[in-house]
């Protein structure tokens, strides 16, 4: 019925180019920044890991095994970030976008393998080149070795035998730390570490 006549003061809201523009700005901004900040924590994660393989390879405790962890926590939480400013880049219709996604790809497959790198340096033994006992096996032989032997007829032989089975006692006492319910599981084999 009665139609509202546009009046001389109203004001009619236009979108303007510079508004995409800004906001694509900053974003290519904050994905820049960003991408640098995973940048910089992979490379320092790879050194440390580095340091840390030579350290384990010395014989000695690594020292980076938590400060490569958070590092790679931190990368990981940055590129979910990254991965949705390249999501909000393709939408504004950035001419890059197809390459910043790749970009993102990149750093996530470093990041997988950095991921990889790590749990395989600390929560895997180190056996390699180091001599391999089967504690089971050295056990096994002497108690067989003592059961095959007769009894001795004559008190020195007696005196020997026991003083045999002394010496296995004490050997199996001071094995007994190396050998544990895991060992056991897997035929008491154990890996001789040197300091």
């Amino acid at each position: 019925m009665f139609k509202k006549k546009p009046s001389k003061n109203s004001v009619t809201i236009t979108q303007t180019k510079k508004a995409p523009s800004s906001e694509l700005s900053a974003l290519i901004e904050k994905l820049q920044k960003n991408a640098d900040k995973v940048e910089k924590l992979i490379l320092e994660t790879e050194q440390n890991l580095n340091k840390d393989v030579s350290k384990i390879n010395e014989g000695k405790k690594p020292l980076y095994q938590d400060d490569t962890n958070k590092r790679i926590l931190s990368s990981l939480e940055l590129l979910q970030g990254l991965d949705e400013d390249a999501i909000d880049a393709k939408r504004l219709q950035h001419p890059q976008a197809e390459m910043i996604e790749q970009d993102m790809k990149q750093l996530r497959v470093r990041l997988r393998k950095l991921r990889e790198d790590h749990d395989r340096i600390y929560h895997l033994t180190r056996s390699e080149g180091l001599p391999s006992i089967n504690w089971g096996k050295i056990i096994e032989e002497k108690q067989g070795n003592l059961s095959n032997k007769g009894f001795g007829q004559d008190l020195p032989t007696i005196e020997n035998e026991v003083e045999e089975h002394n010496i296995f006692h004490s050997e199996v006492e001071a094995l007994a730390p190396h050998i544990s319910a895991s060992d056991d599981k897997v035929g008491l084999t154990t890996s001789i570490e040197t300091n």
